[in-house]
């Protein structure tokens, strides 16, 4: 006879229903979001912004005081007038703006797993980043 309970005396034997949260629908991953924020100087104008990451699933890049070149290696970014040319004419990578005062309605999105390295020839320069990556299990 079923009370609508459940009674582990009367069948120690029986599976039991739990409810699990925090989980991911059937196959889909958690993801984690990392955030920091790195700030050129002059005595560090080349910085790696994002690591090699197989569990990246993209990046936001938030560009603040001074325009930067972002390439794919330290050597890309120090490469040509990245470090002397404020006006950045002729870039060695991808030129991105200083988006404020609208800043968070302009983030760079970066979908890749690569690492990634900025550059600025005016500082100091702060970038931000929100990293986006599935959770290990």
């Amino acid at each position: 006879m079923s009370t609508g309970t459940h009674d582990e005396t009367a069948n120690p034997e029986a599976p039991v229903l739990v409810h699990v949260a925090n989980l991911p629908a059937p196959g889909r991953r958690l993801k984690i979001s990392v955030f920091y924020t790195r700030i050129l100087t002059a005595a560090d104008p080349a910085q790696q912004i994002l690591i090699p990451n197989p569990d990246r699933c993209e990046a936001q890049i938030i560009v603040f005081d001074n325009p930067v070149v972002l390439g794919k290696s330290q050597g890309d970014v120090q490469a040509g007038a990245n470090l002397t040319d404020v006006t950045l004419a002729a870039p060695q990578g991808a030129i991105v703006p200083n988006t404020a005062p609208n800043a968070m309605r302009n983030p760079y999105l970066v979908s890749g797993t690569n690492e990634v390295w900025a550059a600025a020839a005016a500082y100091p320069t702060r970038i931000s980043v929100q990293a986006v990556n599935y959770a290990t299990e």
